[in-house]
């Protein structure tokens, strides 16, 4: 999905300061526009390779957690 349509339909349905949940975060796209757009962010995803694709996205500029069972 490309950033600027998360970033209409955040628009839309969340305001400044509000927490955005992506529980499928696949690439991060969807925390992407959250950040660019003054909301936090929850990511989460199950597949390492996503999880990697998602730490080089935000690499310096957010504080991650990675929890793997």
């Amino acid at each position: 999905m490309p950033i600027s349509l998360c970033e209409q339909i955040l628009d839309y349905v969340t305001y400044k300061g509000e927490v955005v949940l992506d529980s499928f975060a696949g690439s991060g796209v969807v925390g992407e526009a959250a950040l660019m757009m003054k909301r936090s962010c929850i990511l989460i995803e199950i597949l390492k390779e996503n999880v990697e694709k998602i730490k080089q996205r935000f690499e310096g500029r957010i504080w991650f957690q990675t929890v793997m069972g």
